[in-house]
């Protein structure tokens, strides 16, 4: 046992409303280390205060903190930080002290856990001060390629991260990927992962009020989709796979998509407005299942979605496009179709689920659910980054 106790600094540049499924994989990652008797503080950009899910982490002992990361969004926002945390400019050295003061006055054992890119090179130059602080970045999304991409990436790897001690990835393909930019045997995949107790079969049993209050008839055939981030999403593929769907079933036929305005003008473009709810975000999703008979996510890009595992881990059979992310969970999951992105490939698989023989439907979804929890549920996710952790530690 070392002389002093292991300090946790899981730092995510997470601000959004609701806490989604990120918050609760943070929850159960600090709950993991505090009975361990690890001192544990969950740190967030400064937009974070003020959310409820901050209040639970209060509430709940692990230590949730604020650094100022900057104002902006996107590309606009991270790339010149990165840019100056790498060349540990003046902005750099504000938020690296901000995280260095975060850790143990007189030194020892830390590991310092980052997501979501803005965290990563302030942990780095903090974990520079002190001697036995380890760092380990979490990748959500595959790196650019291209040429610049390329080049960018394997400089982030070979020369600001190469003090980095693991690197984990949410899929396969983003970890090859990292991997073969210069994360090389430090990388492995570790997949997203979801309550398992919130997402459950007993949710459904709020379908025939869920439908009520979104003014669908019981008898329904209802399709779901996200498409907040519009283009992404597949927003215009599930448009299309409905139009060709309703073409044969007619007025049975409802179709909704969580979105904001992208969503909203394309549905009255494609004058689908009488047949396709857009709805505003809601931290109530397990309701929107429930209501669901299929959960479509027509994306050109994901890392490892949690909507995905969300709806099979209710009950939900889903359809999802033959990309890497969505093609890990579908190879273990018979109830997650893959379909072409394209709408004729995207509506032909929801007809094949739509036409199951109801014992099989039954099956499948039995399945999906015992490995979603095997597999994919709080307790595996924690346990894992845990023996992450452990193995970062015991190595010279």
């Amino acid at each position: 046992m070392p002389d002093r106790p292991l300090r946790l600094l899981h730092l995510a540049d997470y601000a959004a409303v609701y806490p989604g499924s990120f918050i609760p994989m943070v929850t159960a990652l600090g709950r993991a280390a505090r009975d361990r008797g690890w001192e544990v503080s969950l740190v967030f950009p400064a937009a974070a205060r003020g959310r409820a899910w901050m209040e639970t982490l209060e509430a709940e002992g692990l230590g949730p903190r604020t650094i100022e990361l900057g104002a902006g969004a996107g590309p606009a926002r991270w790339l010149p930080a990165f840019a100056g945390e790498a060349t540990f400019s003046r902005a750099a050295g504000r938020v690296a002290r901000e995280v260095a003061s975060l850790l143990p006055e007189r030194g020892g054992p830390a590991i310092l856990h980052t997501q979501f890119t803005m965290f990563d090179m302030p942990a780095v130059h903090a974990a520079r001060r002190q001697t036995g602080a380890r760092v380990v970045w979490h990748e959500q999304s595959a790196r650019p390629t291209g040429i610049v991409g390329e080049a960018g990436s394997r400089l982030r790897y070979r020369l600001f991260g190469r003090d980095v001690a693991a690197i984990l990835c949410v899929a396969p393909d983003i970890a090859e990927t990292v991997a073969r930019q210069g994360g090389g045997a430090r990388t492995s995949v570790v997949r997203n992962a979801v309550d398992t107790d919130r997402f459950a079969p007993a949710a459904l049993a709020r379908r025939e009020a869920a439908r009520e209050a979104l003014g669908i008839d019981g008898a329904a055939t209802v399709l779901l989709a996200f498409g907040t981030h519009w283009e992404r999403k597949g927003g215009d593929l599930f448009l299309e796979a409905f139009r060709i769907l309703a073409a044969s079933r007619g007025g049975a036929l409802r179709g909704l998509i969580v979105g904001g305005s992208a969503a909203r003008s394309a549905v009255g473009a494609a004058r689908l407005s009488g047949a396709v709810n857009v709805l505003e975000p809601t931290a109530e999703v397990e309701d929107l299942y429930a209501a669901a008979d299929v959960f479509l996510s027509p994306s050109r890009a994901e890392g490892m979605p949690f909507a995905v595992l969300e709806a099979l881990a209710v009950g939900r059979s889903v359809v999802a496009s033959d990309i890497p992310g969505q093609a890990a969970i579908a190879s273990a999951v018979a109830a997650c179709r893959l379909a072409a992105l394209e709408p004729g490939s995207i509506a032909a698989a929801v007809e094949e689920l739509l036409s199951l023989d109801e014992a099989r439907h039954r099956e499948e979804l039995a399945s999906a659910r015992e490995w979603i929890v095997a597999n994919a549920g709080l307790g595996w996710w924690s346990r894992t980054v845990m023996d992450t952790y452990d193995r970062v530690l015991a190595a010279p």
